[in-house]
């Protein structure tokens, strides 16, 4: 049986440009990284920045944060940054869990709340 695929699309991923001190902690290769700012520093913008990076790598995501205020934050840019290939439904997303995945693999964002971690 022999079957023909239809030509490669390629979807346009948006991501923020990040101003230098984003970029510096976007960057790191640290498995764990500590970001001191200031309110509007630019901490939740630049991790989802770097979410989106490492789930387009393959890698698994796990956002968490003390807050629903911070999730939400977090959701919107991922949500903006992959809207494309969400709408063109290349990946599955679960507004209700915050997850955003590759069908059918283990390759996905997801962000909850770190207060009550059930």
């Amino acid at each position: 049986m022999t079957t023909t695929l239809s030509p490669a699309t390629t979807y346009k991923v948006t991501l923020r440009r990040p101003h230098d001190q984003q970029q510096a902690f976007i960057d790191s290769a640290a498995k764990r990284i500590i970001v001191r700012a200031g309110r509007r520093g630019g901490k939740t913008v630049g991790i989802a920045i770097r979410a989106v990076r490492a789930f387009l790598e393959g890698q698994r995501v796990l956002y968490a944060a003390p807050t629903q205020d911070q999730v939400d934050a977090f959701w919107y840019e991922v949500k903006r940054s992959l809207i494309e290939p969400i709408t063109a439904g290349v990946y599955y997303k679960n507004e209700s869990l915050h997850i955003v995945e590759v069908p059918m693999t283990k390759q996905r964002i997801r962000a909850k709340t770190a207060w009550n971690a059930c």
